[in-house]
């Protein structure tokens, strides 16, 4: 990207601060950046990468790939060699009529570099012949300290866009696939201490992307950012479409796991986002347009798939969705589409949120102007882990009618563990966190007169907290309405607290079911035991095996949600596809599956063992002599 800038961008920050106004622990932020200090140390890695370099077994590349090694490797900067070899890998793009395949080869060290790119220097990337990067297994590709001093756009580990003028502009980059199951992209984010654009692959205004099996640790900005081009306006397609995340893990960046600010198609599968720590919003993935400019038009958040997907240890929230900037936008930006299925989403470490959602009012605010976006978030055959420290569910703003509706099917929300004494501030109300909690207003945006927009089917609430498990707390003048369907809720017995606290004269339909805590004295519902066992001992690699989950009770008509953890010789994202870390029983299901799919992206031919362990929870019992099952990966 051109290091020219118009005259005019806002900061980056100027609109998100949203949130950041409506509670205590996040105002701490002070121009933009949340002390470390104030949100406890950094976590551990949800899970182990997969092994080191040593830990590999020899990997062929195919035949006809270019080999970066080729143009030499230099332990302290090799940003010349890999300049190099890109640029023979895109000039062969426009003379082969086959697939390009550049390998990125291991060495005896990192491949330490500078910000890399594709497509802002002839030759474009263009015609029929795509191109493939592949990572071998072991590869650690790291950004060179003091290289990524943030000032640009392109101050990423590796950026894909198009030229940004000339006679070439408005051809955004398409049909590059990374692939580095084993491998590793990263940066130092020790090092960044100040902004929030150090990315590691930064993608705008692209096509047919697939970022496949890579870790992606340490940004000092996000593991992937999906945006627009500069001066995007004159390009066909101004934001990125086509998008595929599979196996992917993003873990310990400085502000996101994965931005999303203008796509229309996005894939993403078998991913974990966990750790993000630093600057917000510091969520797993946040969903999240700029405000539109004469130079950038409105971005956009349709097509999009997230399945199987972890999003936990997060400082802010699994997932936001953000929709202020889309207030007034044009038809073709509408409807927004985002659905979650099979998902974990939280913990977190900090007194937020696990879902975040997030409406413009009435009349948008001062990044944008108008109607609200139509659209729906579905959440489905999901949990919402609140059990630390946060709510499960938060919005602000979103419109009882003609915005966005939020849509929940077979979704857990557990608020469980140590009770919350301290009062925080929720918008123009101070309450207590509730597993929902849903406000008229956004600070940074407009206020809702009437606010909602909600429905739930088969979706239960596991909570042994006071405060009530649906809080609508309206500001002067708005009304809460249009909550639709119906809730279970497991409560600890006693409970004192009113199921919801819904403000005078609330239009809504929701009813929640309280139920004792299941098991205790006198509770008239009975407790669950979970167990899990294996279908098959072995599988060959590139072949499935099923575990299955059973609960024993007398009463299986609710849906409920068992989380579990994967460990043993056979790595995740790796030995075999990323698996979300929990399992939901639909309503009446005594059992319920999980899918182990196997690979070998080496040459081993030793087994690897996957285990698969039950996770305790206040919400089950856990049968001590089926807790764990193991598959043979040979």
């Amino acid at each position: 990207m051109s290091s020219s800038m118009p005259a005019d961008p806002p900061p980056r920050l100027r609109r998100r601060g949203f949130l950041q106004l409506s509670t205590a622990t996040v105002a701490a932020t002070v121009a933009g950046s949340v002390a470390t200090a104030a949100l406890g140390p950094r976590p551990a890695a949800a899970e182990p990468p997969p092994p080191g370099p040593g830990g590999f077994p020899p990997y062929t590349p195919p035949a006809g790939a270019i080999i970066a090694s080729s143009f030499g490797f230099d332990p302290d900067d090799a940003t010349s060699c890999l300049k190099a070899a890109l640029q023979a890998a895109l000039a062969a793009t426009t003379t082969q009529t086959t697939r390009v395949t550049l390998v990125i080869d291991r060495q005896a060290s990192d491949w330490v570099t500078g910000p890399l790119s594709i497509g802002t220097a002839a030759p474009y990337l263009k015609g029929a012949a795509p191109l493939t990067i592949v990572f071998a297994p072991g590869v650690t590709v790291r950004g060179k300290a003091g290289a990524f001093d943030g000032a640009n756009n392109d101050a990423s580990l590796l950026s894909l866009m198009g030229p940004n003028s000339g006679p070439d502009n408005g051809k955004g980059v398409s049909d590059v696939t990374l692939y580095g199951y084993g491998a590793t992209l990263t940066m130092d984010r020790d090092e960044f201490n100040a902004g929030e654009w150090r990315h590691l692959v930064n993608i705008l205004s692209c096509a047919r992307i697939r970022i496949e099996g890579l870790t992606l640790r340490g940004a000092g900005g996000d593991g992937i950012y999906l945006g627009q081009q500069l001066n995007a306006v004159d390009y066909a397609k101004p934001y990125c479409s086509d998008i595929w995340v599979v196996n992917v893990r993003c873990d310990d960046n400085r502000r996101n796991g994965m931005s999303v600010a203008a796509v229309e198609g996005l894939t993403v599968t078998g991913c974990s986002f966990s750790g993000a720590i630093g600057t917000p919003f510091m969520a797993g993935i946040d969903f999240e347009p700029d405000p539109p400019k004469s130079w950038r038009p409105y971005g956009r958040l349709k097509g999009i798939t997230i399945t199987d997907c972890s999003f936990l240890d997060n400082a802010g929230y699994g997932v936001n969705v953000n929709a202020t900037c889309l207030a007034g936008a044009p038809p073709e930006c509408a409807p927004l589409d985002i659905r979650l299925k099979n998902c974990r989403l939280g913990p977190t470490t900090s007194q937020i949120a696990t879902l975040v959602v997030a409406g413009s009012g009435d009349n948008g605010g001062s990044n944008a102007s108008g109607a609200p976006i139509p659209g729906t978030v579905t959440v489905e055959d999901c949990l919402l882990d609140a059990r630390l420290f946060c709510t499960g569910l938060l919005t602000e703003g979103m419109t009882a009618t003609g915005g966005i509706h939020l849509a929940f099917t077979r979704t857990a929300l557990w608020n469980l563990k140590g009770a919350r004494a301290n009062q925080v501030v929720l918008g123009n109300a101070v309450s207590r966190w509730a597993p929902i909690t849903l406000l008229a207003n956004n600070p940074s945006a407009g206020t809702a007169t009437r606010f909602g927009n909600i429905g739930w089917t088969d979706c239960v609430i596991h909570s042994n907290q006071a405060n009530p498990l649906l809080v609508a707390p309206p500001v002067s003048g708005t009304t809460c309405a249009n909550l639709t369907g119906g809730i279970t809720a497991y409560v600890t017995s006693p409970n004192d607290a009113a199921a919801m606290s819904l403000g005078a004269n609330p239009d809504v339909t929701l009813t929640v079911h309280e139920l004792t805590d299941p098991g205790a004295k006198d509770s008239p519902t009975p407790a669950t035991t979970v167990s899990v066992s294996p279908g098959t001992a072995t599988v060959a690699h590139g072949g499935t095996a099923e575990l299955t989950f059973t609960r024993s009770s007398t009463d299986v008509s609710k849906t409920m949600a068992v989380v579990y953890s994967m460990s043993g010789t056979a790595t995740q994202r790796y030995d075999y596809d990323g698996l979300p870390g929990v399992v939901v029983f639909a309503p009446g299901a005594a059992t319920a599956k999980v899918t182990l799919r196997t690979r070998r992206p080496d040459a081993g031919t030793g087994a690897r063992v996957a285990t698969l362990l039950i996770g305790r929870s206040d919400a089950y019992v856990v049968d001590a002599n089926a807790r764990s099952a193991s598959v043979s990966i040979t």
